[in-house]
């Protein structure tokens, strides 16, 4: 190529360059950044129970603050009853007496070998149940704090 064509083809794109705002990125209004929204913390006993009714129990013990689950062996216990969950299904949840705790109404099927336990079926009886839990925000993170049988 001659030096007066490679100077043309450098010029032409220099122009292009600046007429069509190359020098700014190209972001398209669906690539912008979308602050998304940290979960709830009835979004968190949402995914718990959720969780718990895929039998996803390590991730659902992981959404427990270390006050419930203090240890390895907590953990264990906690672990042994979720598995025994057929089915478990949050039906409402309404605002308990503090800004986090909360009054959760659940559906649930426990398998039945679980009727000899110390506490039968974990105390879930005919549905529906209820259970009060407390939840406490760790670094911007919904943990549940502890689950109860009342207020």
């Amino acid at each position: 190529m001659t030096r007066s064509l490679v100077r043309s083809i450098v010029l032409v794109l220099f122009s292009a360059f600046f007429l069509f705002g190359c020098n700014k990125p190209s972001v398209s209004p669906s690539q912008e950044p979308v602050a998304v929204p940290l979960p709830t913390s009835e979004d968190t006993i949402r995914l718990f129970y959720s969780l718990i009714n895929e039998h996803r129990i390590p991730e659902a013990i992981n959404l427990m603050s270390s006050d419930l689950v203090p240890d390895e062996s907590s953990q264990q216990a906690w672990g042994v009853q979720f598995n025994d969950f057929q089915s478990i299904k949050v039906l409402d949840i309404q605002p308990g007496l503090s800004a986090s705790s909360y009054k959760v109404t659940l559906e649930v099927q426990v398998d039945p070998q679980a009727a000899s336990l110390p506490i039968p079926y974990y105390g879930y009886e005919a549905n529906p149940n209820f259970r009060w839990l407390d939840l406490i925000q760790i670094d911007g993170r919904w943990l549940i704090n502890s689950i109860n049988t009342g207020p």
